[in-house]
């Protein structure tokens, strides 16, 4: 299977609970290679607050990577409609090109920054987000997509 393809098959969602503080000492421990994938997303929900981070490169060995973010009061019905997604695709097409169809319909106005160097971890990628919330209890997940 091309790279791709296999984690496609097989992506991962991960969820954090805590305040920003414990989060991103859990990350610290968290064992995830961002740098092996090509896609791959943060979400970050308070009792009043939501913020989505999905990185896109367009190879895997790419140095570089667009950012697409987003902020708003609640992440609605997007994580079931990711979740579901994942679940009807069965790896067939690529998880990650699906997924930022999704965050790009349903979060709006969506901000993209092109050319960011490629964060190396987990807590580079999505530490600057946990940081504002630091005394606020929050649900983050990591979305490993393909």
């Amino acid at each position: 299977m091309a790279p791709c393809t296999d984690a496609s098959f097989s992506p991962e969602v991960h969820a954090f609970y805590g305040d920003g503080k414990a989060v991103i000492g859990k990350l610290e421990g968290f064992n995830a290679n961002v740098t092996d994938r090509r896609v791959y997303m943060f979400t970050l929900e308070t009792a009043n607050r939501a913020e989505v981070s999905l990185f896109e490169k367009h190879d895997a060995e790419d140095e570089s990577c667009d950012v697409f973010s987003w902020t708003g009061d609640s992440l609605g019905s997007l994580p079931g409609l990711v979740g579901s997604s994942i679940l009807s695709n069965r790896g067939v097409a690529c998880i990650g090109e699906q997924t930022k169809a999704l965050v790009t319909k349903y979060l709006s106005p969506i901000n993209r920054e092109q050319g960011i160097p490629s964060p190396a971890t987990p807590r580079a990628a999505f530490g600057h987000t946990l940081n504002r919330y630091k005394d606020e209890y929050v649900r983050a997940n990591c979305y490993l997509l393909c």
